[in-house]
């Protein structure tokens, strides 16, 4: 897929953007890293069969007249509630964090990380 086309489809869905609650976890002396949340999501769902990875991009932070956008990944309860389990070095950033997932396939979605690390969305409003 283009990387533009991904992203013009992508902003139009800004008014997915969601909160995703922090939740701490460990499983016995494993606990996720900070910067690592792809890393984290996947070792937590290989330990919690009932658990789903869920692939997107998170607000970072303002630009002029949108957000940034970079790679990130949650976790998908049994429930179908999301929640976050990589921590941040300063966790009041996260009040201004939105997610919003991906959709398509996990490729597609690794393929748009590669050719992009971050993204920004214009006029837009999230969540």
């Amino acid at each position: 897929m283009d990387p533009q086309a991904y992203v013009t489809a992508f902003c139009q869905r800004m008014h997915e953007a969601t909160r995703v609650p922090f939740e701490s976890v460990s499983v016995d002396d494993w606990r996720p890293e900070v910067a690592h949340c792809h890393e984290n999501v996947t070792a937590w769902v290989e330990q919690n069969s009932d658990h789903v990875a869920v692939r997107g991009w998170v607000t970072w932070y303002a630009v002029y007249n949108g957000v940034r956008l970079t790679p990130h990944s949650v976790v998908q309860a049994p429930d179908g509630c999301l929640f976050d389990i990589t921590p941040l070095i300063n966790e009041t950033e996260r009040l201004g964090m939105r997610f919003v997932r991906h959709v398509g396939d996990e490729q597609t979605f690794w393929e748009m990380k590669a050719a992009m690390n971050a993204f920004d969305c214009y006029d837009c409003e999230a969540a």
